[in-house]
């Protein structure tokens, strides 16, 4: 059920950053977590309840740090920042174990197929933002890197 968003066109960057591997981490770190609110903020609400409702809990949407009506509520089940060898990777989601059958993009199943929202449905409405805090964080290394020379 995972979503990529593969940010390219950093490792340039980065290579110019090796004089200073604690400024590049810590922004790189920083901006992967506003990504990570990004997604969060852009978990819709729930559909409305169908006419043969089952009982909601909300469990959902708290695992995805949101109420039933979308709004952040806390911290996101998967809510993380790594550095890996060469990368930094941030992840976002829930561990439900039913989550894949109600969100998951090709395994959404009866009754919430075409009914609910999809996870990725939440990555496609934070691109742009997500691309736009990219580019500030690029803008902002490469204005540091200019005060050297």
């Amino acid at each position: 059920m995972p979503v990529t968003i593969e940010l390219t066109g950093l490792k340039e960057l980065a290579a110019r950053f090796d004089a200073f591997p604690e400024v590049y981490a810590r922004e790189v770190g920083s901006t992967m977590k506003e990504a990570l609110f990004i997604l969060q903020e852009n978990v819709p609400e729930y559909p409305p309840a169908p006419s043969n409702a089952y009982q909601r809990t909300g469990q959902l949407g708290r695992s995805l740090g949101v109420n039933m009506s979308g709004s952040p509520q806390g911290q996101a089940n998967i809510y993380q920042v790594s550095n890996r060898s060469g990368y930094t990777e941030a992840r976002f989601g829930t561990r439900l174990g039913y989550a894949p059958r109600v969100i998951g993009e090709n395994t959404q199943q009866r009754p919430w197929s075409g009914y609910w929202w999809t996870i990725k449905t939440v990555a496609t409405n934070a691109t742009s933002k997500i691309n736009e805090t990219f580019e500030r964080l690029v803008n902002d290394l490469a204005a540091f890197l200019d005060k050297g020379k």
